[in-house]
């Protein structure tokens, strides 16, 4: 016992003398070292994969693109631009369709630059059902990428005579309708032709879509709502009683768009979605579905449905609290309008999205200011006002072609003021900064 004694108390001295050797500045430098030690260094192909797995999650959760861990992300993803496949790029473009606020953004242009380029010779074989669920939006992806660019000059391809843009979407389009016969079975054939069919209506291509919109058109379970589990559709689709309001959507916007181009569509096609189409399953649905839905609507000419399809809009305006139409919904549905060449102040509640995202400015996020501006900008000039006048300029000019308290002088004043660069109360109010004073 005396022997055990001595051990243990030996080996407690033992631990006391090295915790007084080790003092705090050796235990500073130890992680000095540490810090200036080489890490071991991450294989290219494991840092795309990583980037995208983060780029989706972020995507599904609707963050804002302006977030420093999300423009991170599509600055390393560029950098190693090298190493992506074309399976990868699809698979980003898809991850990105479900946010348009990201196509928007300086992080996703040199990204959409280098996808335009590599996707218009792209060879996928053999895709399984989720590489064609990517493939169908990744089609949408391109169109609105390509629609939300500013006017510039046309660089055309000397192979095709198209804009690269037009030859990936062709390109894709193509591999999206060889891909039918893989698709989720969680997913109808009309649910998954939609994609192509309004990437197809918003960029004009030479491929060929009878055939899809014949399919969509014949599905009726897909216009009834079939009850199905909601949890197979994913996130991104809302389920009212077992009805994809979006998919249906989708269908209509790209359906009435190429009744407007001059498409040759399937005879009596008008008649058919009258006789299909039921809006009171749209009465949860969110704004940018509505307005799609609306402006498919007009496209087709079906006068009795509009009515109904605006009564809608309005009664999603109308609600408060915590049912209230979020920002993002607001720039969504603008960026809708835009997208299909219908952003102007004459078209029904646009003044009634930016009132409502002026009065709620102070709780805006940076990826949703800076898209308001831009459409701001962009509706202040269908008015022939220029916000970058200089007030002597202003007050030199004739009296305002607007009346006072108007909806078209209110968007000219909002874009004077510039006013979703405006700071909010909570960083210029000094009753809430009183405590930073001191």
């Amino acid at each position: 016992m005396q022997l055990l004694h001595c051990q243990w108390v030996n080996a407690r001295a033992v631990r006391a003398v090295r915790a007084v050797r080790q003092s705090p500045l050796d235990r500073v430098e130890g992680l000095r070292a540490a810090a200036r030690a080489p890490r071991q260094p991450i294989a290219l192909e494991d840092k795309v994969d990583y980037c995208l797995v983060h780029l989706e999650q972020l995507s599904s959760e609707r963050t804002d693109p302006l977030k420093l861990r999300y423009q991170r992300r599509l600055k390393e993803l560029y950098q190693a631009r090298g190493a992506l496949t074309s399976r990868q790029l699809v698979r980003l473009l898809a991850s990105m369709a479900e946010h348009p606020l990201v196509l928007d953004s300086e992080g996703a242009r040199p990204l959409m630059d280098v996808a335009f380029q590599r996707l218009k010779v792209a060879h996928l074989e053999n895709p399984s059902a989720a590489e064609a669920d990517h493939l169908a939006a990744a089609c949408l992806c391109l169109a609105l990428a390509a629609k939300s660019r500013k006017k510039a000059p046309v660089r055309r391809l000397p192979e095709t005579g198209a804009p690269p843009e037009e030859a990936a979407l062709q390109r894709l389009l193509t591999l999206a309708l060889e891909a039918q016969a893989t698709i989720p079975p969680s997913l109808s054939m009309a649910e998954y032709l939609t994609k192509p069919l309004l990437a197809a209506a918003l960029l004009p291509s030479s491929v060929d879509m009878s055939a899809g919109v014949a399919a969509i058109l014949e599905e009726e379970t897909f216009w009834r709502g079939a009850k199905r589990g909601a949890a197979s559709r994913g996130p991104s689709v809302q389920i009212f009683g077992g009805f994809p309001s979006k998919p249906v959507a989708r269908a209509v916007g790209a359906l009435g768009m190429m009744q407007e181009q001059g498409v040759e569509l399937p005879t009596n096609t008008s008649q058919r979605v009258l006789r299909l189409l039921d809006l009171e399953r749209f009465e949860n649905t969110e704004l940018p579905e509505l307005v799609l839905l609306y402006q498919g609507l007009r496209g087709l000419g079906l006068e009795s449905r509009i009515k109904e399809a605006r009564e809608l809009q309005q009664e999603r305006l109308k609600q408060r609290g915590a049912a209230a139409v979020p920002a993002l919904e607001l720039c969504e549905a603008l960026l809708v309008l835009k997208t299909c060449g219908r952003l102007t102040p004459e078209q029904p509640f646009v003044f009634d999205f930016v009132r409502l995202a002026a009065n709620n400015v102070d709780r805006l996020k940076r990826g949703e200011r800076r898209v308001l501006r831009t459409l701001l900008e962009h509706l202040a000039q269908h008015l022939g006002f220029e916000p970058g006048v200089s007030w002597v300029d202003l007050a030199q000019a004739p009296a305002p072609q607007h009346a006072p308290g108007s909806p078209e002088a209110s968007i000219c004043m909002l874009a004077r003021h510039d006013w979703f660069s405006r700071k909010s109360r909570a960083h210029t109010s000094w009753f809430r900064q009183r405590g930073h004073l001191r």
